[in-house]
């Protein structure tokens, strides 16, 4: 009977617990440029973006897993960054900008500036940017440095596991006391 039981909750247990799902990370960064400081920012999705339009994402959302621009003035609370996925590429935009609403960081034209990354959506690791144009306010040494994309998944460790494997361990535990108790009571007699 109390094996019946350690059973039925087991395999209860299993069929209630929620599996994770993949954590899909999207790394942008651009090199310091002139009087621009570096760019990095990291977007963290539920899974990997499949194709859809132009996502406009504030660069205070809670999607934005970090971010670092150190350039004076810089304005999070007013700045952007643009990112699509089409069949076969990434492209980035960046529309950054101080408190008077100066760019600091800008790719001007939808798509023909943004950076543009040779990738299909469900590929993952690390790219350079085949095109992209920036202008800013301050002095840049180039309209078009190199960008890059880094893309990641990880999955974190699902609590099913550490139940099924505590469920194992327990009905381990029980057989072994039930095998044990079997030895005693043929010893017995």
């Amino acid at each position: 009977m109390k094996c019946f039981t350690v059973g039925v909750a087991l395999c209860f247990c299993l069929s209630s617990a929620n599996l994770a799902n993949a954590t899909a990370i999207y790394d942008f960064s651009l090199p310091k440029n002139g009087s621009v400081s570096a760019f990095d920012i990291q977007l963290v999705f539920p899974d990997l973006l499949q194709p859809q339009g132009l996502l406009v994402i504030p660069v205070t959302s809670p999607l934005v897993a970090s971010l670092t621009f150190n350039t004076p003035g810089f304005a999070p609370g007013v700045s952007v960054i643009g990112l699509e996925i089409t069949p076969s590429a990434a492209l980035f935009g960046v529309a950054l900008f101080n408190a008077v609403a100066e760019p600091l960081l800008f790719t001007v034209a939808f798509p023909a500036d943004f950076f543009l990354f040779n990738r299909t959506p469900g590929t993952t690791g690390t790219f350079s940017s085949v095109a992209g144009n920036v202008a800013s306010a301050l002095p840049l040494a180039t309209g078009t440095p190199v960008g890059t994309l880094s893309v990641t998944t990880s999955v974190p460790e699902p609590s099913t596991l550490i139940l099924l494997a505590s469920g194992v361990f327990g009905l381990s535990v029980f057989r072994r006391r039930a095998k044990r108790d079997s030895r005693s009571s043929i010893l017995r007699s």
